[in-house]
């Protein structure tokens, strides 16, 4: 069984506990997200990068003669134009023929390229790389509160153990990259890992923790953060608050929504107005 079939939580899905309910999360595992096309590109730079992938087998180019996509109106028309019908039996090969792959234009073929490039260039991240070994995409399962979990370590070296979580953002400032840790809960993800760490005899004590955090838009900035202990200690609190929601649910089988009766709603202070 490999490891996105077992059956663990997973920070994917643990995250939707953060502010949401149980039956978020039960929706979130029925429904997988359909990656957009940046989680695509920064799918794409994990593999090149990282995992030494090669571009050209994952994704196809389209030509630069290729006729428009034509719309679903254009497709199901009860008489549809003989540009429409030459563009419908392009489309329909070229799908067959790059089956499994990504279909890329040429500048998002070129993002991806500079951005490896980037990566590959900075003399910190090629010590760190030398460091790392074969250790790349490591699996580590374990139960943290009553609750079966898993994770996927993007690259750690082992002595000493640091673990490096690359990143793939339009913005990767240090403001915008601490919104983002916040938001996209970052700080869930590095708690989930460490824990899990521990317990499978990696390491003693929280390990250095570096977020790789690669610009996915023009000028392709290329930024590094040291997790301070203070977004562990945050990260801790969510996990501890998910878990708790996820365990109860486990238990009770009931994948329960928000409280059926009125509760109160406090004015948090960013909405007052100011005098």
């Amino acid at each position: 069984m490999t490891y996105r079939e077992r059956p663990e939580a997973n920070f994917s899905n643990i995250k939707h506990l953060v502010n949401g309910t149980a039956l978020d999360y039960h929706h979130a595992l029925q429904n997988p997200i359909v990656p957009s096309r940046a989680m695509e590109i920064g799918t794409l730079i994990h593999a090149v990068y990282l995992e030494g992938a090669d571009l050209n087998e994952l994704v196809a180019i389209v030509p630069d003669d290729a006729p428009k996509k034509p719309t679903s109106a254009q497709v199901n028309a009860k008489k549809p134009s003989e540009d429409t019908l030459t563009a419908i039996a392009f489309w329909e090969k070229f799908r067959e023929q790059t089956a499994g792959k990504i279909i890329l234009g040429v500048d998002e073929v070129a993002t991806i390229t500079e951005c490896v490039k980037n990566l590959e260039s900075n003399q910190w991240l090629n010590r760190f790389m030398e460091s790392v070994g074969d250790q790349v995409e490591t699996a580590i399962y374990g139960t943290i509160e009553g609750v079966t979990c898993k994770g996927l370590i993007d690259t750690h070296t082992l002595a000493p153990l640091c673990v490096g979580d690359l990143k793939c953002l339009y913005e990767v400032g240090p403001r915008e990259f601490a919104r983002a840790v916040n938001d996209r809960h970052y700080d869930l993800q590095y708690a989930l890992y460490c824990e899990l760490m521990i317990q499978n005899g990696m390491c003693d004590v929280v390990p250095p923790w570096v977020w790789i955090c690669q610009q996915t838009k023009q000028p392709h900035n290329l930024a590094l953060y040291n997790a301070s202990p203070e977004w562990f200690d945050n990260g801790r609190r969510k996990l501890t608050l998910c878990l708790d929601k996820l365990k109860r649910a486990q238990d009770s089988g009931q994948w329960e929504s928000f409280p059926v009766e009125p509760i109160a709603l406090e004015m948090p202070r960013w909405a007052a107005v100011k005098e």
